[in-house]
């Protein structure tokens, strides 16, 4: 897409902190052509580890996330540095119901972005979770430390 250009370039420049604090863009070699591919992506940073992220994908229909399956080595660039990273794919229903559930509840304001209700306690509601399993697909992704 066009504007997938526009934004990796604009997270490259001095300027990336202008597009927010979570956006970060996933490079890696396509499995059968070799191109290097970048697709910038929202993430959730795991509160546990400043280290590990959550990027849903936004179709189960794309397929670019599915370079990931056999190989789980990429690079994200990430507040200006390109960083090693591995990342882990979840697809079945069970795993991505797994990481939905703390993710809308550590951050609400993706439930919007998700078009998910969520009960008057925070928690999302269950047949929610379901169609969300069925939609999307959860990339989780740890940066590779550098020492």
């Amino acid at each position: 897409m066009w504007y997938n250009r526009l934004i990796v370039a604009f997270l490259k420049s001095p300027f990336y902190r202008l597009l927010g604090k979570n956006i970060m863009v996933i490079v890696y070699q396509g499995r059968k052509s070799g191109k290097e591919y970048s697709v910038p992506v929202n993430f959730a940073r795991l509160q546990q580890n400043g280290e590990e992220f959550l990027v849903t994908t936004s179709l189960r229909t794309r397929k670019w996330w599915r370079n990931f399956r056999n190989s789980t080595a990429a690079n994200v660039l990430l507040e200006g540095q390109y960083r090693p990273a591995h990342l882990q794919i979840c697809e079945d229903a069970a795993p991505v119901m797994e990481h939905f559930d703390p993710l809308l509840r550590a951050y609400p304001q993706y439930a919007r972005f998700l078009n998910v209700k969520l009960a008057e306690d925070g928690s999302p509601l269950p047949n929610e979770l379901e169609r969300l399993a069925q939609e999307r697909v959860v990339i989780r992704t740890q940066l590779v430390s550098s020492a």
